[in-house]
């Protein structure tokens, strides 16, 4: 398991939007290691596009990491982060206090998902579903793209997944290939809609058994969390 902080020079967190450095922890033999610390710029354009362009040169540096421990982050940023597949952590304290507890948090939370296939409808065809994204996000702002799909993919056998949505999430370019699976752009008539498979297979083929299992792994998702380094406890006050 890989955790990263974006830090300033002395090691006390900060905010992904200023300037800072990233540093990244990995989880090994019982312990953790210091791999790298990074300079970055900090995400602070102004204009949508600069900041989706900053966010995702800040996910670059990240090297599979599953969180992304910070002192605070607002706005757009928390959604585009989120959509590279990061769970962002509230950090106040230096990040080696609370690696331990991020890391029992997420093993907790991937064993305590609820019912994945709570949003899906079933098709007419065996293994073929279908969700509105779009309207399941409207419906609780606690939820994201990530949260809703990838457990859903990970445990349910199917051959065709239709997703309507706003826009196509930007992990999926980056994910999906690496866990066994293919999408494509299926808008019609101002709706955007996306078909998902298995890789390798097409409209009318039989659904895998054992769902994605049988695919590459993913990456914790989640929303924003706050840890109290000193205690090494969850802050329920976090936003």
């Amino acid at each position: 398991m890989k955790i990263a902080a974006c830090i300033d020079s002395q090691g006390a967190p900060l905010s992904p939007q200023e300037p800072g450095i990233l540093r990244l922890f990995a989880h090994e033999d019982g312990g953790w290691r210091h791999v790298s610390g990074t300079a970055f710029d900090g995400i602070t354009a102004r204009s949508i596009a600069e900041i989706t362009q900053q966010a995702e040169r800040l996910g670059a540096l990240l090297d599979g990491a599953e969180a992304l421990l910070v002192r605070d982050v607002k706005g757009i940023v928390v959604t585009l982060l989120q959509n590279l597949g990061l769970r962002l952590w509230r950090l106040d304290g230096p990040p080696e206090a609370a690696l331990d507890a991020v890391r029992r948090e997420l093993e907790a939370a991937a064993r305590e998902l609820p019912d994945p296939a709570r949003f899906f409808e079933s098709g007419e065809t065996e293994g073929e579903y279908r969700i509105d994204l779009a309207a399941v996000l409207a419906s609780d702002s606690s939820l994201n793209s990530q949260l809703v799909l990838v457990p859903f993919m990970q445990q349910i056998p199917f051959s065709r997944l239709e997703v309507v949505c706003d826009h196509p999430p930007r992990w999926l370019d980056k994910q999906l290939p690496a866990a066994g699976f293919d999408w494509e752009d299926a808008s019609q008539d101002g709706v955007c809609r996306l078909i998902i498979r298995p890789s390798g297979e097409s409209i009318g083929m039989p659904p895998r058994g054992g769902g994605c299992g049988k695919h590459g792994t993913w990456p914790a998702v989640g929303g924003v969390v706050g840890v109290d380094a000193r205690s090494g406890r969850p802050d329920a006050s976090g936003p």
